[in-house]
């Protein structure tokens, strides 16, 4: 979901240009058509790579952190702004408003500033405005060193971590659509890019939808599959429905009975 609000806010991919699939096991691979980027070459996709993942991003030449400084130019509004600065602003202003106070700790406030951000802030902050919500802090400083801790660690969470080497290889094939991977049985299955954040694989990716297999079973923790649940089994023969008994085989957690 990160990677498509990169690729239609930032480089102005429409929805029609873009599909989104289930690999059939751990990965989504998300497919932009356009003849506009047909020619990119490893050296160009890695330029891509590096602005989704954040790197090397200048705090400074964003105008949002002033080397030496301890104050942010944010925006008054948060959506006066595009591309990573706006990311960066939702960010923190989300993190004022909404994160517990484990969260605020974990992108580097300090335990005095969560509280009085906890009990004060929220109290009066209005969360369109970002620069209030920092003028607000007051006298409860955080300085350069601690601001440019605290936004680096919300560009990580902002960035989109994806496969570098499958973007980057220009020869590299693509899974194609209703074939099924064999490590675990599942389909590779077409998304709709509105509904990545529903989908289900364990239900809507099953490559097996009848029969029984009986299997011997090493060790294999409860899992899900098809709305029914499984296991835990241990050196255990077990007779399954053939989607659960191939995704078993296939991690190398059980064997077929001959």
């Amino acid at each position: 979901m990160k990677l498509t609000d990169f690729l239609i806010e930032d480089y102005g991919f429409s929805k029609m240009e873009l599909k989104a699939f289930f690999t059939g096991h751990r990965g989504y691979h998300i497919h932009a058509l356009s003849d506009s980027i047909l020619n990119l070459d490893s050296d160009e996709r890695k330029e891509i790579v590096d602005y989704v993942l954040g790197n090397g991003l200048d705090l400074d030449e964003m105008d949002i952190l002033q080397k030496g400084s301890a104050r942010l130019t944010l925006p008054e509004k948060l959506n006066v702004t595009k591309g990573w600065k706006r990311r960066i602003n939702q960010k923190l202003a989300h993190t004022l408003v909404d994160a517990d106070q484990n969260e605020l700790i974990g992108l580097g406030f300090k335990g005095t500033l969560v509280k009085t951000i906890i009990e004060e802030l929220r109290a009066t902050m209005e969360y369109q405005d970002v620069r209030s919500m920092i003028e607000m802090l007051g006298p409860h400083t955080i300085g350069n060193r601690g601001w440019e801790k605290i936004l680096r660690r919300i560009i990580e969470e902002c960035s989109a971590n994806i496969d570098t080497v499958v973007t980057t290889d220009v020869h590299r094939l693509i899974r194609t659509e209703e074939t099924l991977n064999g490590k675990t049985g599942l389909r590779t299955v077409e998304i709709d890019v509105d509904k990545l954040e529903s989908f289900d694989p364990f239900d809507e990716a099953i490559g097996f939808q009848k029969g029984q297999e009986a299997v011997d079973v090493d060790e294999a923790p409860e899992f899900r599959l098809g709305g029914s649940t499984f296991g835990p089994y241990i050196n255990q023969r077990v007779t399954l429905p053939t989607a659960a008994a191939v995704l078993l085989i296939g991690k190398g957690k059980a064997r077929p009975v001959i």
